[in-house]
């Protein structure tokens, strides 16, 4: 999500395979891999949402029964690659 810069999508992997990616920018369909998932509003019903992120946590909950508030309420531990080292001490 992006919503100042008006982006918005998602991607779905189950078993480790790409199985389905939509992305919005500026209001306009960007990318699309993969079959629309029944669960998914129709491109009509996306328009009702006007592309905001508001239709993601919609879909994120009927697919996993997870809230953002769910989401929020999680502990989350921070992985850092060893990129992620060196371009913060090229940084410094």
């Amino acid at each position: 999500l992006a919503g100042t810069g008006g982006v918005y999508g998602f991607s779905l992997f189950a078993g480790g395979e790409h199985v389905r990616e939509v992305v919005y920018a500026d209001f306009e369909l960007a990318e699309e891999q993969g079959a629309p998932l029944p669960e998914e509003p129709a491109e009509s019903e996306h328009q009702e949402f006007g592309h905001q992120e508001d239709w993601l946590f919609e879909l994120m909950e009927t697919l996993t029964g997870l809230t953002l508030d769910d989401l929020a309420a999680l502990e989350y531990r921070v992985v850092q690659t060893p990129k992620t080292e060196l371009a913060r001490a090229e940084g410094e």
